[in-house]
């Protein structure tokens, strides 16, 4: 397994593909995905998982790879890693919009002792279970599941906020001017992939912003708050296929 996901890494990235350090999520309804990234524990996979309770599908949960527009004007496409997302009793438990979906990711005597730990406490529990998407999340009439592993990329959100940052700002913003963020993307990519793989996967900035050509960026500051955000998100999502369809 571990030798086929190089092999194809190898051919992705020799043809121009980047190795993102993100969640992805897909809009149903415009057929087109969202790359979430983030700084270390800035949650970028539990923003994901908000805009899955809001009836976005599923893509990815800790590495994509882009792919960039075949031609000038075209869209690039965001890829997915098929790894369901992992979770801490604390992401299943203490966001409120969340809970009651990701509970049942738990093994039951762990949700029954961490159901009235405070806030603090059940954050600091470090145990990971999968959450298998199609069943914590309703399935969409007519579709197979709610885990996909392409769609067109519609933006890249950046999660640049702090826990107790005030409140959140969303702000559209360009890439190229903003280096700083493109670092969010290009994060180490840890053990995931064997190593030969890896080192070809690294790539320069100014190659990312070859794969991201024409691709809007939003910047999430100030405080973390999920709902906010995913609300901010879906509001990006909307603006982004307006302007696709003028």
């Amino acid at each position: 397994m571990n030798f086929i996901c190089e092999r194809y890494l190898e051919r992705r990235v020799a043809a121009g593909w980047a190795l993102g350090h993100a969640a992805g999520v897909v809009d149903p309804a415009s057929d087109r995905a969202l790359a979430l990234c983030g700084f270390c524990g800035m949650g970028k996979s539990t923003l994901a998982l908000h805009l899955v309770a809001r009836g976005c599908d599923f893509l990815s949960n800790d590495r994509v790879l882009v792919q960039p527009a075949d031609e000038p004007g075209g869209a690039a496409v965001l890829h997915g890693i098929p790894k369901q997302p992992r979770l801490n009793p604390g992401t299943a438990l203490g966001n409120a919009e969340l809970a009651p979906l990701l509970a049942r990711a738990l093994p039951g005597t762990l949700r029954v002792a961490c159901e009235h730990m405070p806030s603090a406490a059940l954050f600091g529990v470090e145990a990971k279970y999968d959450a298998v998407i199609d069943e914590c999340f309703s399935a969409r009439p007519g579709a197979e599941s709610r885990f996909r592993l392409r769609a067109p990329l519609a933006g890249i959100v950046v999660l640049n906020w702090r826990h107790g940052g005030g409140p959140l700002v969303a702000r559209r913003v360009d890439l190229a001017g903003r280096p700083d963020l493109i670092e969010a993307l290009r994060k180490p990519h840890g053990v995931f992939y064997l190593p030969h793989a890896v080192a070809r996967a690294v790539r320069e900035p100014r190659e990312y912003l070859t794969a991201l050509f024409g691709v809007p960026a939003l910047e999430l500051r100030g405080g973390s708050d999920f709902p906010s955000a995913a609300s901010a998100c879906l509001d990006f999502l909307g603006a982004t296929n307006k302007d696709g369809a003028q």
